[in-house]
């Protein structure tokens, strides 16, 4: 890197920013940066050193205390951002910077001049397009109104900084502007032909899609012209564009064309009169219309053609409309020319199945569609093909695959069986990715926590010509930042991939379809009003026009079922197995059954308290966990009646000739036993779990694949998304989920295309148990997804069970009845329920909501004496975090504050040893309590710490030269000057000492502050206590430099005392 203080200055910003040190002062130009993890770690790079206290509290201090050096803010800022992807951490660029950096104001303001102003909050009424509206929406719950609507916008209108600019040669009334949000670069273009009427137009996607006329752009433009042109707005209707104004009308459905004409020569109205009706609409076809008519146009006289506009949105619907009605022909053109044998469709090799093709061309030909066949049946395959036919017909030379880091791998595995086309895994940090996107190939494989950083990038570098997103479910939920993100990538061509478009609620359909066409469903709040019952509280009650949904939703999606090609796959079949409890067992289950029978009497009575909701989650997962095994929760009780069950099963499924077998649970523990038992049955079995490193899962399903005496695979549900073994011909599911679409991923990882045996479907269910009752709950989940996806049944509308009646009625229905009974039979002792150590109780419970998601909890001292726990999950931690951090307040609800709690996958704190190891990164001081681990974290500890001392003894026998130094300069006669590399052989002792005890980074040369030898003199009871003086006298002293010899020598005595004390310590003497 270079130094790039000179461009800083020479830009008129004045000095370069300074470094990040003990508070943060960075210039409030660029605010928006913020990293969604409380502590960033140290890393030495070139000339960057540490990045330090970049937190929004400095709460937990990860960090030590050097400086960038002479950096500038824009190389800090490229710095972070590579590190901060590589942790995992999500860089906002909507939100403001840290405290400390000197926010913006949010004083009202209006600035500008001539053609250009920033209209910012507070300072202008309404626009005359939203006249009345003086108060803010009283909206009720989902339910709006239009007028609520607008009434949004408005106000947006009002309060958002925007810089407003006249194009050039434009009216400066009813001319073109373009509208910027202060602090962004995205530019929208407003046409403004009408100061009373809603005919002025936006480009923005807002716009486009509400029908309402209007956007915050257009009206922050008429809140500015009104405060320029006060009298045109007084004069009301008449004032107008003195433009022939050809528009398009959103207001109707589907969009119409309309012309505004004004008072102008009469010549101008009749050359062109045979285009529009008396009423002003277009009259003809607008894909044939439009086109002549802007002949017609070009043929006028000078003098008249100026006084003409045709909206540039005009021409960009009448070319939207000619693609759709195109694409058919297209189509059937290039199904012609296979047929001749003038192109190909099937892959090198390979003959797709028919239903295979018909997917490829409806992707291809789609343009931008939806493939949601159920699992198993090849929707890579078909989306690599449908490249390939693009390819072919519109010469297409870039493709962008978004997929769950898992399945880069095997997409790579997939484009290479089925085409010849050139394939690159997007990876490394973000200078590495750069280059990748820089020099594409065909494919180009990358996954959704990469989009939330390279987002910007891919669209402006690598500029994808088709965007591919694979299990797709992943932007079902639109308020969340990685389905906003997603939906930033631009391409002409799209294709969304899932097997379960619809899990839980009909606006995750929404929200792949938005994707894909915002037009489609138009604006949210026009798809609840159209598709959800609302109570008079505005809440959903209920589904509607179910029918009308499923048609909509046709236009793009083609979804096939199995049973649908059933007689080009092979046959499935599924069966239940019932397993009683044992006694012990039973009793633990209706203890925990009778907890939630007295949350659920509470509910009868009022609303849960979110706290209250969360303990019944967790004593619900609790019923679950015992119905596979108590060992699940207590590790001494190992009963487990299901195991002996498995035994039996896998004998007789392994009579087949190459019969392999697919074993599911949700909880790790569980497949612990699983495994114990398969290896007492001479079967060594493939391990897939979140616990293990995501290199040597690929190495364990290609043993599983590959190796004919590895006959047992065992996965938690990190195995049932898009993993092909179909070598398998039996999958068993230990537990069943709670919903259809997740038990049908498990299935379909052995019932999918190219299997050619029959598949069995195994189910272990306890009887007479939550388990049992959850079957039910599971055939109305996948009925509702039937209906929406598959137009079958005769569903059109659908309650929603809500408010307490309906609550209770749903549990009642899980809980088999009797809840009153079993909270009349609570045994006494169960009454108290929450009793315990806040931090047990907090364990038991994240423990039982996570299950085997929770791979490692540990608590950590900070440095000021606080306590810190630090939480390591197999998922996506800004999901898991919200639900921790009310655990962690319930645990410790009337025992004071709780401890900072941080959440991290299993990347991050792999990434942060691996730093940690090279010296680059600083666990937090003070050491650590495991509080709970899973698979190989339950040694770590003990490798971690035999690493550490190892690692201390180096650092304490480089102090041997000092040591030495000093008694040469002792036994000539200088003990006060033999005291400077003293010091240094103690301050190193201390950081070896520390580095052991505490985990403080061994490559951190600072020296050891009083409250770090204090905590290291708790931690290390091996040390003297006087060990603090002594440091305190030594720095005195050299610092001083006037302590006399006698004084110095006795020094000399008791430092070479603390060093052999630390040697014997590490096992070095």
């Amino acid at each position: 890197m270079t130094d790039r203080n000179d461009d800083w200055r020479k830009s008129g910003k004045g000095q370069a920013p300074r470094a990040v040190g003990a508070s943060i002062d960075l210039d409030a130009s660029v605010e928006n940066l913020e990293l969604s993890i409380r502590a960033a770690n140290c890393m030495k790079n070139a000339e960057v050193r540490t990045l330090r206290d970049l937190v929004r509290k400095t709460e937990w201090d990860l960090l030590s205390t050097k400086r960038f050096g002479r950096k500038s803010l824009k190389e800090v800022k490229e710095v972070l951002l590579e590190l901060g992807l590589a942790l995992g951490m999500i860089i906002d660029d909507s939100v403001r910077y840290l405290p400390g950096t000197g926010t913006r104001s949010s004083r009202p303001e209006v600035r500008g001049s001539g053609v250009t102003a920033t209209v910012a909050q507070g300072r202008e009424p309404r626009s005359a397009g939203a006249a009345g509206a003086s108060d803010p929406p009283e909206s009720v719950g989902w339910r709006t109104t239009d007028e609520d609507e607008v009434k949004r916008r408005v106000e947006r209108a009002e309060k958002e900084p925007m810089d407003i600019c006249l194009v050039p040669g434009t009216h400066p009334l009813f001319g073109t502007f373009t509208v910027t949000r202060k602090g962004t670069q995205r530019i929208h273009q407003v046409e403004i032909r009408s100061l009373a009427e809603r005919e002025n137009t936006c480009d923005c996607p807002d716009f486009r899609i509400n029908g309402l006329g209007l956007c915050k752009h257009v009206e922050a433009v008429m809140l500015h012209l009104k405060r320029r042109h006060p009298a045109e707005f007084r004069r009301g209707p008449s004032a107008a564009s003195r433009l022939l104004e050809v528009y398009l009308s959103r207001s109707t459905e589907p969009p119409s064309v309309r012309v505004s004409v004004p008072d102008g020569p009469l010549e101008l109205v009749q050359s062109l009169s045979e285009f529009f009706s008396a009423s002003g609409t277009l009259l003809a076809d607008p894909v044939e219309a439009v086109p002549s008519l802007h002949r017609a146009v070009a043929r006028l006289p000078e003098s008249l053609r100026g006084r003409v506009r045709i909206s540039r949105e005009v021409d960009d619907w009448v070319a939207s409309e000619r693609r759709k009605r195109e694409r058919g022909a297209a189509r059937q053109a290039f199904v012609d020319d296979v047929a001749a044998g003038k192109r190909t469709i099937d892959p090198p090799g390979i003959t797709l199945y028919p239903y295979q093709r018909d997917g490829a061309l409806h992707l291809a030909f789609g343009e931008r569609a939806m493939l949601a066949d159920e699992m198993g049946l090849g929707k890579t395959v078909q989306a690599v093909v449908a490249c390939d036919i693009l390819r072919q017909t519109r010469r297409i030379e870039r493709v962008l695959v978004v997929a769950p880091v898992s399945l880069k791998s095997e997409w790579e595995e997939q484009i290479r069986k089925f085409s010849h086309h050139s394939t690159q895994i997007i990876i490394g940090p973000r200078a590495a990715r750069l280059r990748q996107y820089r020099n594409p190939t065909f494919f180009n494989l990358a996954n959704y926590e990469q989009m939330l950083a390279d987002q910007k990038d891919v669209v402006e570098v690598l500029a994808p010509d088709v965007v591919i997103l694979d299990e797709a479910q992943r932007i079902k939920n639109w308020q969340t930042k990685i389905a906003h993100t997603i939906k930033g990538l631009s391409s002409p061509f799209a294709f969304v991939l899932t097997g379960t478009p619809l899990e839980n609620r009909i606006d995750e359909v929404y929200s792949l379809v938005e994707f894909l066409d915002p037009m489609l469903f138009g604006p949210l709040f026009r798809f609840n009003r159209e598709y959800y019952q609302l109570d008079d509280r505005g809440r959903p009650a209920g589904y509607k026009n179910i029918d009308k949904l499923h048609r909509t939703v046709r236009s793009v999606m083609l979804r096939r079922r199995k049973d649908e090609v059933e007689d080009q796959l092979p046959e499935r079949q599924l069966s239940n197995y019932f397993v009683p409890m044992e006694s012990e067992q039973r009793v633990r289950y209706e203890e925990v059954e009778a907890h939630v029978a007295r949350i659920m009497q509470i509910a009868k009575r009022r609303p849960l308290r979110p706290e209250e909701f969360d303990r019944l989650q967790q004593k619900l997962a609790c019923m679950r966990m015992i119905c596979d095994s108590p060992y699940i929760l207590d590790q001494e009780c190992r009963i487990a009646p299901k195991i002996d069950e498995l035994s039996e099963l896998v004998e007789s499924a392994l009579d087949g000739e190459n019969a392999k077998i697919i074993i599911f649970s949700e909880w790790e523990r569980m497949l612990h036993l699983v495994r114990e038992r398969m290896q007492a049955m001479k079967l060594d079995p493939a391990w897939h779990t979140g616990s293990v490193p995501q290199a040597k899962r690929r190495v364990e399903i290609n043993r599983f694949k590959n190796d004919d005496d590895c006959r047992v695979f065992l996965s938690t549900d990190s195995g049932a998304t898009g993993l092909n073994l179909q070598v398998a011909n039996t999958v068993i599911n230990m537990d069943l989920p709670w919903n259809p679409a997740k038990l049908e991923q498990r299935i379909g990882r052995a019932w999918r295309k190219f299997q050619t045996r029959s598949v069995q479907v195994l189910n272990l269910v306890a009887e007479n148990s939550i388990e049992h009752r959850m079957l039910g709950t599971l055939q109305f989940k996948q009925e509702l997804a039937d209906g929406v996806l598959d137009g079958r049944g005769d569903l059109d509308t659908v309650s929603i069970p809500s408010g307490r009646a309906a609550f209770m009625e749903r549990l009642e229905s899980i809980m088999g009845g009797g809840v009153a009974q079993a909270a009349r039979t609570v045994p006494e002792r169960l009454r108290p329920e929450r009793t315990g150590a806040p931090i047990e109780l907090f364990r038991q419970d994240l423990a039982a909501r996570l299950a085997d998601r929770l791979l490692l909890l540990e608590m950590r001292q900070r440095p000021d004496g606080g306590a810190g726990i630090l939480a390591v999950v197999d998922g996506n931690p800004a999901e898991i975090s919200p639900t921790a951090r009310r655990l962690l307040a319930d645990a410790w609800h009337g025992a004071g504050a709780p401890p900072d709690l941080e959440v991290i996958d299993r990347a991050t704190f792999d990434l942060l040893r691996r730093l940690a190891g090279s010296g680059l990164f600083q666990f937090p001081s003070g050491g650590g309590t495991r509080l709970h681990a899973v698979g190989p974290f339950e040694q770590d500890a003990a490798d971690l710490a035999r690493q550490r001392r190892e690692t201390a003894r180096r650092l304490l026998a480089a102090t041997a030269r000092e040591r030495k130094l000093a008694a040469v300069m002792a036994a000539g006669g200088f003990p006060a000057e033999a005291l400077v590399p003293t010091l240094k052989a103690v301050e190193t002792a201390l950081r070896a000492s520390a580095h052991a005890s505490l985990g403080r980074d061994a490559g951190n040369a600072a020296p050891l502050a009083d409250a770090e030898v204090g905590q290291l003199l708790t931690a290390d009871n091996s040390l003297s206590p006087s060990t603090a003086t002594l440091v305190a006298r030594l720095r005195t002293a050299t610092s001083a430099g006037d302590c006399d010899d006698e004084a110095a020598s006795a020094l000399l005595v008791e430092a070479e005392r603390f060093l052999a004390e630390v040697s014997r310590t590490l096992g070095m003497s």
